[in-house]
């Protein structure tokens, strides 16, 4: 493995301690930008139209001007050929970042954007089924605002960020966040599905919750497993009384909860899902 891997910023291919971010840098300043985390499993990138489209309607959201050339093929092509600069043929944690131009304090100067593609090697092959249950609790400090940027995976991630610390002080796996309803919205990094009477239950993209690839994916299996999937919102107390809770991401897969605080759960149908995610 490279000790100092390479990246792709705005087209140029450096090595990641030579990037130098100026004072100027929209992204520093106001969290003015969009990220995507992508999965590369045996050298291709899993579900990379359904990255794609999401980064460009959140460009889109954003006001940003997209040049015709950014498209599905250059998203693509770019992260392929860093990839190979970077000798990384099997698994990868990919971080394709677009962020506003440089300038401007509230209001830009430009509309126009940059971008950084990162690579990060993963020694494990494919998406691992995570025998150890993961433990949870409730991060409720700072809630979730739901509205038009809510679905979005912005480069502001301050609740995120607080919901991690919180989980390290009280000695859990991640933290789940709540809206402003103290409705339940999505685990630290992932989005959240319970499983009650072998149905599926999972927070409304209206209710806050981050429009995942991974959920989009997990809700289709579901479908064609014939169980039957509702996005509703979802109520603190449901966590008392579902038989299984799962978190979904599009680095990590799957991966199933054990316990929270008190009650503890079982992994019937996360595994069935798990098991054709596999096969996709």
């Amino acid at each position: 493995m490279k000790n100092n891997l390479l990246l792709n910023f705005n087209g140029k291919i450096i090595p990641q301690h030579d990037l130098i971010v100026g004072v100027e840098n929209r992204a520093l300043r106001y969290g003015d930008g969009l990220f995507e985390s992508i999965r590369m499993i045996d050298g291709k990138i899993r579900f990379a139209q359904a990255h794609f489209d999401r980064l460009y309607q959140g460009m889109l959201a954003l006001k940003m001007n997209i040049h015709a050339s950014f498209d599905f093929s250059f998203f693509v092509s770019e992260i392929n050929a860093l990839a190979k600069k970077n000798e990384i043929e099997n698994d990868a944690r990919i971080r394709f970042s677009v962020f506003r131009a440089d300038g401007g304090l509230y209001t830009p100067n430009s509309n126009n954007f940059l971008y950084l593609i990162e690579l990060q090697t993963i020694t494990e092959k494919g998406y691992q089924w995570n025998k150890k249950g993961l433990i949870v609790d409730i991060y409720s400090e700072t809630r979730k605002d739901f509205g038009y940027l809510s679905k979005y995976k912005t480069i502001n991630c301050l609740p995120y960020v607080l919901a991690g610390i919180a989980a390290q002080a009280l000695n859990v796996d991640t933290c789940i966040l709540l809206n402003t309803n103290d409705n339940i919205v999505e685990a630290t990094n992932s989005n959240l599905f319970f499983v009650k009477d072998n149905m599926l239950f999972t927070p409304a993209i209206q209710d806050g919750c981050t429009d995942g690839v991974m959920r989009k994916v997990v809700i289709q299996i579901a479908q064609q497993l014939g169980i039957k999937v509702y996005e509703n919102k979802v109520p603190l107390q449901s966590l008392a009384i579902a038989d299984e809770i799962f978190l979904t991401n599009s680095t990590t897969g799957i991966q199933w909860v054990v316990g929270y605080r008190g009650k503890r759960y079982f992994s019937r149908v996360a595994r069935l899902i798990y098991d054709e995610l596999q096969k996709q």
